[in-house]
């Protein structure tokens, strides 16, 4: 397997020990970026895309949504699928029926060589539906006994420090999958993770990420101001409230998450050079706008079967927290948060080359069935939704109420379980795993 390329930061162990080195305060301030290095563009369906793609796939815009299915085009598709699609178990090819139901159409056959991966790192990043990714990986994990690496203490692993196996619950028999916060720091992961890890990640709009972000974590309380106002004077505030080591960034966040040092935030040259690291590092960079299309190049990578990748949107922030950006300040936004708006516009657009290498008619049709796949399994399990506070009462987030006869089915529980309970109930079982305790299964 070929070498992957070294964190080009040091090794940052707890802020809090007294073998961390401390971060100086930041050197360059924010300023505007070139006229023409970030085009003006203030809503994701305007951005830049591969010209055969553009006409071709449209953007789910479902970050936070699992019922909207109307993101892909499907003109040219079956309009009469009223069935999950038939596998060949013995030629592992899926066949969607014709709509006289007396022909069928081949649309997936995997390699015969292929393989379920098992090994795979998640690095989440704030607010970009990376929660909805970590239960798929839980899931994926769980029912077949994998081992996970979970956070000995809280929900993170390190932040705002750099990942380091200190932080992590120690298990016995070595790791598979990494699905919790922990900034990024590619030689520790390295130390613990199968040399076959596949990396992945997941990156938002700037603006719609910041959004979230600002309301979810109460940054008004922070910056002592709205988000308008935020963006009206973020070098302002940013230089005023920010502190030495937060755990959440107010400048390119996204990238503070994947490990850029926070002296180099405003830096444009090392901006790029860590895309490029970031590139280099990852196997794949899922957009949270493209959330289906970028689930099944995710199976593809994985070797994974369609079931593997059925969703329910994690973590939402209940509606009347969601707020409309005014234009003025998305402009604001984005020139604020140049580096990640940069790190998108990289990703969106090697995101729609993987899926014309893929085949632009293969994922309308693939998107189709899994919209299918989930529309059946909400029918099956769920029987509406609930508002829950958070972080001690300042957010109000969705959960999911089971249908009471589907509260024993465990593919439903599992795909409803809030985030921390499914982490507690994941490190109790590898707590069992460890030498001297007596297992009670």
């Amino acid at each position: 397997m070929e070498k992957k390329p070294t964190n080009p930061e040091p090794n940052i162990a707890n802020p809090n020990s007294n073998d961390s080195p401390k971060e100086p305060e930041m050197e360059n301030k924010q300023t505007n970026p070139e006229p023409n290095v970030f085009p003006d563009i203030v809503n994701p369906n305007d951005l830049p895309k591969e010209p055969e793609i553009e006409k071709k796939i449209a953007p789910n815009n479902d970050v936070n949504s699992s019922s909207d299915h109307k993101s892909v085009n499907t003109q040219n598709l079956n309009n009469s699928i009223n069935s999950h699609p038939k596998i060949d178990h013995e030629d592992k090819t899926i066949h969607i029926p014709s709509k006289n139901h007396t022909t069928s159409m081949q649309i997936y056959q995997p390699k015969n060589q292929c393989e379920p991966h098992k090994n795979i790192v998640l690095l989440k990043t704030h607010k970009t539906g990376s929660s909805t990714l970590q239960n798929i990986l839980y899931r994926f994990g769980d029912v077949r006994g994998l081992s996970f690496v979970l956070p000995a203490v809280d929900v993170y692993m390190g932040n705002p420090a750099y990942f380091h196996p200190k932080f992590v619950l120690q298990t016995p028999g070595g790791y598979n999958i990494l699905a919790n916060h922990a900034r990024f720091h590619k030689e520790n992961m390295a130390r613990i993770m199968p040399a076959n890890t596949k990396y992945i990640s997941i990156l938002r709009y700037p603006p719609k990420q910041f959004e979230s972000m600002f309301s979810y974590y109460s940054f008004n309380n922070r910056y002592h101001t709205s988000l308008e106002g935020f963006a009206s004077r973020a070098q302002e505030l940013y230089d005023k409230h920010e502190g030495g080591n937060p755990r959440h960034s107010g400048l390119n966040p996204v990238l503070y998450d994947l490990g850029l040092h926070k002296n180099d935030l405003a830096t444009p040259g090392k901006i790029d050079d860590y895309i490029k690291f970031i590139e280099d590092s990852f196997d794949l960079i899922l957009i949270a706008e493209y959330l289906k299309e970028s689930l099944i190049l995710l199976k593809e990578l994985m070797c994974w079967d369609m079931e593997e990748i059925v969703y329910f949107s994690s973590n939402k922030r209940d509606n009347s927290l969601v707020k409309e950006i005014p234009k003025q300040t998305e402009k604001q936004l984005l020139t604020w948060h140049a580096g990640d708006f940069k790190l998108y516009l990289h990703f969106n657009r090697t995101l729609h080359r993987k899926i014309e290498e893929y085949g632009v008619q293969r994922m309308q049709t693939e998107v189709k069935i899994l919209n299918k796949m989930i529309d059946d399994l909400s029918e099956d399990c769920l029987q509406g939704t609930k508002s829950v506070s958070e972080l001690g009462g300042k957010t109000v987030i969705k959960r999911y109420v089971l249908k009471p006869n589907a509260k024993n089915k465990r593919t439903c529980a599992r795909m409803t379980y809030p985030a921390y309970d499914y982490l507690m109930m994941l490190k109790q079982k590898q707590k069992l795993r460890r030498p001297g305790l007596k297992r009670n299964l």
